[in-house]
């Protein structure tokens, strides 16, 4: 029983269908300007809408673009050519700065340095830890025989 895969398709493939909505859309409101028809305007909004919508879950986004195929599907449906643009530049700027993003662990650490710690703190920790074997225990007397005897 094989279990059916879809294809993954080129990052390229969105930017064409981004690319068809933004003209579909462009058109339609160029129609509406200029033509007393709506007809064709809505025509061409709901081809808009059909061809991201069949695109987007059909499977043939890939991983990187997937979030932004069903992000593509509301904003043409609800604003047109403006949610189609803002769609389109979201995804530039995705691929523009995905390349330098890290992890927020690593931002988080690098927000908090660590204070390099010079010798005297560290063997002061040792000392007060007991991990450290020093050699003069026996000459170290109390401060309180030290201050009654002198």
């Amino acid at each position: 029983m094989s279990t059916y895969v879809p294809t993954k398709s080129p990052p390229v493939l969105f930017y064409c269908v981004a690319l068809a909505a933004l003209t579909a859309e462009t058109s339609a409101l160029f129609f509406l300007s200029y033509s007393a028809n709506i007809f064709p305007a809505i025509a061409l909004h709901l081809g808009a809408v059909a061809l991201v919508g069949f695109w987007a879950y059909s499977g043939y986004s890939d991983n990187s673009s997937e979030s932004f195929s069903l992000l593509l599907l509301p904003l043409t449906l609800a604003i047109g050519p403006f949610g189609v643009a803002l769609c389109f530049i979201a995804r530039v700027v995705n691929i523009f700065f995905a390349t330098t993003t890290i992890n927020p662990s690593e931002w988080i650490e690098s927000l908090f340095e660590h204070e390099k710690e010079c010798k005297t703190e560290r063997l002061y920790e040792q000392i007060i830890l007991g991990h450290h074997d020093s050699k003069y225990t026996d000459n170290i007397e109390p401060f309180r025989d030290i201050i009654t005897s002198g």
